[in-house]
């Protein structure tokens, strides 16, 4: 994807036109291709003319390590232990990776499941620099607690296959559990037992990663190119959706003031959309040279401040920089 953007003075610079570039049909009969295409979903129009090469390179790699930097984990609602003591039965698991959390709840059978019975998604940037930690928080009062821990690097995983992962369970003991979260190849600590989960990786942005752009100007940018394409294309079905936007199909014996409060949420819903389309093509309220400088004011001040402050006081990783102009 190629997205071409107008340097603007005192504004957020506007997206002109986007190309997407299908790679597997040009490269399809050739390695080498030349060409012209026209820039779509954005506030300009024209051409842009790119030379594209590819070189191929033989090696033999991993399945698990082949796959996107870039992704979002999903956890399947229900978990199983082998091994474990009743009182780490009855704790909670935290699920988190450096970007986004979930829990599970305790069953009185000593198993776990989500609130919702629905998956855990959490969104992934740095894939292979990266893990998910699954702590175990006692339900009580007083200090959040968390006598054991999981941790599963994501880096031993495939995309787009289901796995049922048999994960020990390590007392916290000492820095064992902020030694086991940075280190992929220590051990840890001694296992107490065994926590069965079943996660798949899909690879790709996806409705998840949406938070992480107010704090990651590169993201931002992709994403605010990516609903361009969408816009334009008319297909704004995405392989995951925020949380919030699924809707529940509701029988026929639910009530009318049920339904008119569900139809009442999406008009809000697409009357947002349909504002935030009109502004990227700088149409609607966008239109007004003052408004554009003063939305850039306030990206540039009070959301910088925001993220200057957060990466002070938050744990962030060296390379995300790097990782960012992969994406």
């Amino acid at each position: 994807m190629i997205s071409v953007q107008d340097y603007r003075l005192h504004e957020d610079d506007p997206i002109l036109g986007v190309v997407v570039l299908p790679l597997s049909d040009l490269l399809k009969e050739r390695s080498q291709i030349t060409t012209t295409l026209p820039l779509v979903g954005g506030i300009g129009y024209g051409r842009i003319k790119f030379s594209l090469i590819f070189r191929s390179v033989q090696a033999s790699i991993p399945r698990n390590l082949r796959g996107w930097p870039v992704g979002t984990l999903v956890i399947e609602p229900q978990a199983t232990s082998d091994g474990l003591s009743d009182d780490l039965k009855r704790c909670r698991l935290v699920l988190k990776t450096l970007y986004g959390k979930g829990r599970l709840v305790s069953n009185s059978d000593g198993t776990w499941h989500q609130r919702r019975d629905s998956q855990v998604c959490l969104p992934v940037k740095n894939r292979y620099g990266s893990c998910l930690v699954i702590q175990f928080k006692r339900q009580n009062l007083g200090p959040d607690l968390t006598p054991a821990f999981c941790v599963l690097w994501l880096k031993d995983i495939p995309d787009e296959e289901d796995v049922e992962l048999d994960l020990p369970v390590r007392k916290n003991i000492g820095k064992s559990f902020p030694r086991a979260r940075s280190n992929a190849t220590d051990d840890g600590a001694e296992a107490v037992g065994h926590l069965r989960i079943k996660v798949r990786f899909w690879s790709g942005l996806s409705g998840f990663h949406k938070h992480l752009a107010s704090k990651d100007e590169a993201l931002a940018e992709v994403m605010h190119a990516l609903d361009c394409t969408e816009e334009h294309s008319g297909s704004g079905n995405d392989e995951f959706n925020d949380e919030n936007a699924t809707s529940s199909s509701s029988d026929s014996s639910s009530d009318e003031e049920a339904e008119d409060k569900s139809k009442m949420v999406r008009q809000v819903k697409e009357y947002g959309k349909k504002q935030k389309a009109l502004g990227s093509k700088h149409r609607g309220l966008m239109q007004w040279s003052g408004v554009r400088k003063a939305a850039w004011l306030q990206h540039k001040v009070v959301d910088g401040t925001k993220h200057k402050f957060s990466n002070t006081w938050s744990h962030h990783q060296v390379n995300d920089g790097a990782l960012d102009k992969e994406v």
